[in-house]
């Protein structure tokens, strides 16, 4: 786990609420502290549709809930803080484990996490992974950090 301090707070968040470049992530959680309270469970509720079989991922998409979120943010005031938990879709986890080239079978991790945290005028960025078995091995943890920084460079984010 790593945590990177965003430096260009404004051009990161209009990246995350007004921007698609965090669209195709999962909603694990939202948490959003501004007049009022507001969490958010990203898993999907496979009762509320018709057909079920057609879902596809346990949890929404970011790009499915930022208009909402935008809207919970947006006006005069900066919310007091913000928590969101992105994850990999099933999909991109796959690819993900077979990209780290390390011999972890897929059932061993349960996801890779981006904590995205504001609170106090500072924001930071956690990498995170969940694995289902105690390893004292700490390759795939490291891989991820290395990704999500990756990941911050290629899109133009300073932090330290």
């Amino acid at each position: 786990m790593h945590s990177f301090s965003i430096l260009d707070i404004k051009n990161f968040t209009a990246s995350l609420f007004t921007g698609e470049l965090f669209d195709r992530f999962l909603l694990s959680e939202a948490d959003f502290m501004t007049d009022v309270s507001l969490h958010l469970d990203g898993r999907i509720n496979s009762s509320y549709y018709d057909d079920p079989a057609l879902i596809t991922e346990s949890h929404v998409t970011w790009g499915e809930k930022r208009p909402l979120f935008y809207s919970v943010i947006k006006g005069k005031h900066l919310p007091l803080s913000f928590k969101i938990v992105l994850c990999l879709s099933e999909k991109n986890l796959h690819s993900t484990l077979a990209a780290s080239g390390l011999n972890i079978s897929e059932g061993a991790v349960d996801n890779f996490f981006m904590n995205i945290s504001y609170k106090g005028g500072a924001l930071t960025v956690t990498s995170g992974i969940s694995i289902k078995t105690f390893t004292m091995d700490k390759s795939l943890p490291e891989y991820w950090d290395g990704i999500t920084e990756k990941f911050l460079k290629m899109n133009g984010f300073s932090y330290e």
